[in-house]
This record gives structure tokens, sequence and C-alpha cells, in this order.
């Protein structure tokens, strides 16, 4: 999205190839760390509740602990349409 902005401003300019993979680099590895924290969380929260498995709620409190504010209910929104759409796949 950034790239296509920069070639409308001046078609002329471009990215190195070793930029694009620093930044998707970077982008991964944040997406690493967040899923690591929510998971870790979501543990802990079965943890804390003597269950044996964990279940969508406990992956639920663990993005309300994590995420800030309106991320949470993107997050939380998206989340329920992943599980709706793999369950009607999985009939």
């Amino acid at each position: 999205m950034t790239f296509r902005a920069l070639g409308i401003l001046d078609p002329t300019l471009t990215i190195p190839f070793f930029s694009t993979l620093t930044i998707l680099s970077s982008r991964l590895s944040f997406l690493n760390d967040m899923i690591e924290k929510i998971t870790k969380t979501a543990c802990d929260f079965v943890r804390y509740s003597n269950k044996k498995t964990m279940d969508a709620r406990s992956v639920q409190s663990a993005i309300r602990v994590i995420l800030p504010g309106e991320l949470v209910k993107h997050a939380l929104a998206e989340g329920q349409k992943a599980v709706i759409k793999f369950m009607e796949a999985n009939k």
C-alpha cells in the first residue's frame, strides 16, 4: 500500500529490494510476538481456571488484555468471522 502511494507521488522513485525485505521481516516479527503474547496470556487464563484445554473464551480474554481500545473490537470481530468460515467449510 505504501509503495503504491509512493509510485503515485513520483513514478521515478523506487524502493530497494533489501528495504522491502527489512520492512516485511519487521512486520513478521511483530506478528510473531503478538501471537506469542496472546498464546501465553491465554494459557495463563486456562491455568488459573483449572481447565485442561484452551477455548475461545480464554483467547478472547487474552486479546482484551493485550490489545488496546478499538483494536480489540476489530480483532474479536475478525476472529469470529474466521471461526464461522472454518466451521462452514468443515461441515
